[in-house]
């Protein structure tokens, strides 16, 4: 598994130089993906997600995004405000489930 800081400086730069993939994760990781060298698509669609461990590498790229866009107002896509108002309207629905 890659390590954190390798996965967050590849999220950095994607972020950077790709800001379509500030408010799309699933462009985010595919352009992840494609930036890992020994990443290799048809692979990928034959052994399946768990085998190749991409459900884990999508998470790490998704904390990843969402850290590095509350420490760099910069790097947020249009909807982040958005993303935010909403978590906080799921916040108080689940103190309310209780």
């Amino acid at each position: 598994m890659p390590r954190i800081r390798e996965v967050e400086n590849k999220v950095l730069e994607l972020l950077k130089t790709k800001p379509e993939t500030r408010d799309d994760d699933n462009l985010l990781l595919v352009n992840y993906l494609e930036m890992i060298e020994d990443f290799e698509p048809m692979n990928f669609v034959a052994t399946g997600i768990i085998e190749n461990k991409i459900a884990t590498r999508f998470k790490s790229v998704e904390r990843c995004r969402r850290k590095l866009q509350a420490d760099k107002p910069e790097l947020r896509g249009r909807r982040w405000k958005e993303r935010q108002e909403a978590q906080e309207i799921f916040k108080e629905y689940s103190k309310e489930a209780n």
